[in-house]
C-alpha cells in the first residue's frame, strides 16, 4: 500500500496537537461555567414556579446540554483566539518567560504552529455556529452568537481600547447564566421574558461588576508588558493608584 511522504507524516495537525490545544482552552474553567449554567437555570425556574422539573431538565434535556456546550465553546474560542492574536501581533513579546509559556505559539518546548491554532479555531467556531441553530429561544441564540463575535473581535480590535476590553470580557462571562436561564424559560414554555426575571438581571449585574474589577486587577500585573505593546489598559492610562 502507498504511504504518505515523511514530510506529510510530520506535518503538524489539529489532531496531533489535540492535547496541547485542549489545554490551551483552559478546561479548568469548565466547573465554573457549569455552576453558572446550573444557577441560571434554577433562577429562571424559580421565577416561573417550575422548580419541580429542575433536575429533569438539567440531566435529561438535550437542548440544555447543547446550551452548556455552546457556552463552553465560547470560553474555549476566547482563550485560543487570544493566544493566536497576542502572538501574531507581538503583544506577548514583552511578557515574562513564565507568562509567555502559557501561549501555545510562544512556548520554548513544543510550540504549536500558528496555522494549526487557526485551523482549530475554524473547527471550534464552525461547531459553535451549528450548535447555536439548535438552541432553544431567540435570546439564547443571540447571546451565544454575540459572545462568539466578541471573542473574535476582542484581541484583534478591542483589547487596546481602555475600558472596552474589560467591559467586553466581563459581559461575555456574566452573560452565560442569563443564556442558560433563557433556554430554560423557552423549554418550559414560560411566557416570562428573560429580561423580566429580576434574579437573573441582578446576577448579571453582580457578575459583571465583580468580573470587571477582576479584569482590572489582572491588568495591573501585566502593566509593564501592556504599556510597551501599546495596549492602553486602565492601569496603563491612569496608573496603579
Amino acid at each position: 500500500p502507498l504511504t504518505p511522504p515523511q514530510e506529510d507524516q510530520d506535518k503538524p495537525t489539529v489532531w496531533k496537537n489535540r492535547a496541547e490545544l485542549f489545554a490551551a482552552t483552559r478546561p479548568n474553567n469548565l466547573p465554573a461555567i457549569t455552576l453558572f449554567h446550573l444557577v441560571g437555570v434554577r433562577l429562571a425556574l424559580v421565577a416561573t414556579g417550575n422548580t419541580g422539573v429542575y433536575w429533569k431538565l438539567v440531566l435529561q434535556e438535550p437542548r440544555l446540554w447543547m446550551t452548556l456546550f455552546a457556552i463552553y465553546l465560547v470560553s474555549a474560542t476566547s482563550m485560543l483566539v487570544n493566544d493566536y492574536f497576542d502572538a501574531r501581533l507581538g503583544r506577548d513579546a514583552f511578557k515574562s518567560c513564565e507568562q509567555r509559556s502559557s501561549n501555545l505559539l510562544l512556548r520554548h518546548e513544543n510550540p504549536v504552529a500558528a496555522a494549526t491554532v487557526k485551523r482549530a479555531l475554524l473547527y471550534l467556531y464552525g461547531t459553535a455556529m451549528i450548535i447555536t441553530t439548535m438552541l432553544p429561544g431567540t435570546p439564547t441564540r443571540c447571546a451565544v452568537v454575540l459572545s462568539l463575535i466578541m471573542t473574535y473581535l476582542y484581541t484583534q480590535v478591542l483589547k487596546p481600547m481602555t475600558w472596552i476590553k474589560n467591559i467586553v470580557c466581563a459581559s461575555i462571562i456574566a452573560c452565560s447564566p442569563w443564556a442558560s436561564g433563557s433556554a430554560a424559560l423557552n423549554i418550559v414554555k414560560a411566557d416570562t421574558n428573560v429580561l423580566a426575571v429580576s434574579a437573573l438581571v441582578r446576577m448579571f449585574g453582580v457578575f459583571f461588576f465583580g468580573l470587571l474589577g477582576r479584569e482590572i486587577l489582572m491588568d495591573i500585573r501585566d502593566l509593564p508588558a501592556d504599556a510597551k505593546s501599546g495596549v492602553m489598559t486602565v492601569p496603563v492610562r491612569y496608573g496603579k493608584v
